[in-house]
């Protein structure tokens, strides 16, 4: 077979109906997509589904993966509740019976920027010095592009510090995406990237080799033990090579809204971060990739079904785009959940409708204007032959 009569074949087989409508109405769907892509997105869909303007899809995976009723415990960190710890002193000794039960790593998520009684600030500021592997929580300011002043930095400088800032570019709205690292000219770690740093040196490295301004957190599937001072005091081994988070739980300034809940305490977002970074559970790299090729995999399935099945005339093609969304959604879930990968399902949604819109207008307008061209060709041909 000669070049000329495969590219006449290959014509010949661009042309039938099951694969050039679908091809032209992909190739509008796309650029009606781009043109009202300040109107018509995949976040707006969500808010609108779930009667909320601030809601993205990534919501809805992290609420399926991580919020269930019931979940395992994690098996590397124990929260320690301090709501009913009054005083730096107070303080003081409770960060001493967790050190004395030797954990693999302790974090105080407490901000000690102001001095209040000088004898117990000394004797927090001795303790803090004394305890291995501790992280002390800071906050980062971004009008001084620098951490905030710590009055234990005079007294226990040698201490790390992490920022606790969960990111620096919200400043209100439901906590998603952590910052790793603060500052430009000079990097700060955030809180769990310090408590990264004291544990696991490669998956610190391998965090920083990332250079993502942001992570997108994926809170985990497993729930945290929540212990009380009273509980540590009488069985310090539940803390025994465990990593330690000291925090409120039920400190209303430090509850946030979240994916998986309204007030979710910050502490334990902290534990999610950490636990996460532990793992190197990151949102997949190629994440759009996979994105893309879901998109037009997505519209030429439902485009070439819906000229197949002649739509207009088969109810099984009006039923089947309904099922559809229910797999993109299940395998987005899945992605997300098991391979980090994150699926812009509701975008695929979109694209696949609009794409099925662009038929409907051609088959709502194919018969008026082939009637009309077969007047016009008639007229044509009658004046012709005069």
């Amino acid at each position: 077979m000669s070049s000329l009569e495969k590219v006449k074949k290959t014509w010949e087989f661009v042309k039938s109906p099951v694969v050039f409508r679908p091809l032209v109405a992909a190739i509008f769907a796309i650029g009606l997509m781009h043109f009202f892509a300040t109107d018509i997105n995949s976040d707006m869909v969500m808010g609108t589904l779930c009667g909320s303007s601030d809601v993205e899809v990534s919501d809805f995976y992290n609420r399926v993966r991580a919020g269930g009723s019931q979940k395992a415990l994690d098996d590397n960190i124990v929260i320690v509740n301090i709501d009913s710890v009054f005083g730096r002193d107070e303080i003081a000794i409770l960060l001493s019976q967790v050190s004395d039960a030797n954990p693999k790593a302790i974090c105080l998520d407490v901000l000690l920027e102001e001095e209040k009684e000088p004898e117990s600030d000394k004797v927090l500021a001795d303790i803090m010095s004394g305890t291995p592997h501790l992280v002390v929580s800071q906050r980062y300011s971004d009008a001084n592009i620098a951490p905030e002043a710590d009055f234990t930095q005079e007294f226990s400088p040698d201490v790390a510090r992490g920022m606790a800032n969960l990111t620096s570019s919200k400043a209100h709205g439901i906590v998603r995406e952590v910052t790793p690292f603060f500052g430009k000219n000079k990097q700060y770690p955030g809180l769990a990237a310090a408590m990264l740093k004291e544990i696991d040196t490669k998956s610190y490295n391998y965090l920083k080799g990332r250079g993502a301004e942001e992570e997108m957190i994926r809170f985990q599937p497993e729930e945290f033990y929540v212990a009380e001072p009273d509980e540590i005091w009488n069985n310090p081994s539940i803390l025994t090579g465990k990593i330690v988070f000291l925090g409120t739980i039920n400190e209303e300034s430090d509850l946030h809204p979240t994916p998986i809940s309204d007030d979710y305490p910050g502490v334990m977002i902290q534990a999610n971060i950490l636990s996460m970074m532990l793992q190197r559970d990151y949102i997949n790299d190629n994440s759009e990739t996979y994105n893309i090729l879901l998109l037009l995999m997505s519209c030429l399935l439902m485009t070439v079904l819906y000229v197949y099945l002649d739509a207009s005339q088969n109810l099984v093609m009006r039923i089947l785009p309904i099922i559809w969304m229910g797999i993109i959604l299940y395998l987005g879930c899945w992605a997300f959940n098991n391979f980090g990968i994150y699926l812009n399902a509701p975008r695929t949604m979109i694209l696949s409708a609009l794409a099925l819109f662009v038929l409907d207008i051609w088959y709502a307008f194919e018969g008026p204007i082939d009637r009309l061209w077969r007047k016009i060709r008639h007229r044509c041909t009658i004046i012709y032959h005069q």
